[in-house]
């Protein structure tokens, strides 16, 4: 990206944001790291620490989302760490600044949780991971209380509380966590679409992403039948833009291993 495409003003600074997310959605990684990049250079030279926070987040998922697809074990290792220290940044950033609101720090908890419950799931210690599991599921549990936008947003970190239940073993608690957050994308729809801030692409990543759940607890669970069914659901869903390449890729994978 050339020097002209960087953000100049909060206006153009808005814009790269929202084609950095259309670009993560779509499966170029890579492409979206070097755009939030350049968005939080530009945040930290204009003084914008509440949207540095939210930009670090996205980042987050970048690096997450590069380890699932990543095989070297070293390279992952480092994509974690740099998952990590985006938290951390975060972090410091909000015990830095008192006066940002408990809406963006309930956020930023979500993405804490999501980092605690991926080190979870690589630590070989039962009991260490069963504590970790404990730790980022009471963390995203209290997140979900103060989280702000409307019920669909809701729906994002209730996939990830699917998850570390079913890693905990409470297998039908995830199941109904995750068709409860179907019901808050339903509830919450309207406002998502009146609110105008990518709604579509969030829609549908929320509704995709509870989906992928599915399909994978499915295939863990032996119900090969259901997680080809999910799983085959996001590969033909239309999708013009390529707002869901990232979600396609991962539907494949869940296929690859049934």
């Amino acid at each position: 990206m050339n020097e002209k495409q960087k953000p100049v003003t909060k206006e153009g600074r808005e814009e790269l944001k929202n084609q950095a997310v259309e670009i993560r959605e779509s499966g170029d990684l890579e492409s979206a790291e070097v755009l939030f990049k350049q968005i939080i250079d530009w945040d930290e030279k204009n003084n914008n620490p509440r949207g540095e926070i939210d930009v670090l987040g996205h980042l987050r998922i970048v690096y997450t989302k590069m380890v699932e697809e990543e095989k070297n074990p070293q390279v992952k290792l480092s994509l974690r760490e740099q998952a990590r220290v985006c938290v951390e940044k975060a972090l410091a950033i909000t015990n830095t600044h008192p006066e940002i609101p408990q809406g963006p720090k309930s956020i930023l908890q979500v993405h804490l949780a999501s980092i605690i419950f991926d080190s979870a799931r690589e630590t070989a210690n039962q009991d260490s991971k069963a504590t970790q599991l404990e730790k980022a599921f009471q963390i995203v549990t209290e997140a979900m209380e103060t989280l702000p936008g409307s019920q669909a947003h809701r729906a994002w970190p209730a996939n990830l509380k699917a998850q570390i239940l079913y890693e905990i073993g409470k297998k039908e608690e995830a199941w109904d966590v995750l068709m409860q957050a179907e019901k808050w994308i339903y509830e919450g729809y309207d406002k998502e679409i009146a609110s105008g801030d990518q709604a579509e692409i969030k829609l549908n990543v929320w509704m995709s992403g509870l989906v992928l759940t599915k399909a994978e607890i499915c295939r863990r669970e032996g119900k090969i039948i259901l997680a080809r069914h999910y799983a085959e659901y996001i590969l033909n869903m239309s999708d013009p833009q390529n707002t869901l390449g990232q979600r396609k890729k991962d539907a494949r994978t869940v296929l690859e291993k049934l």
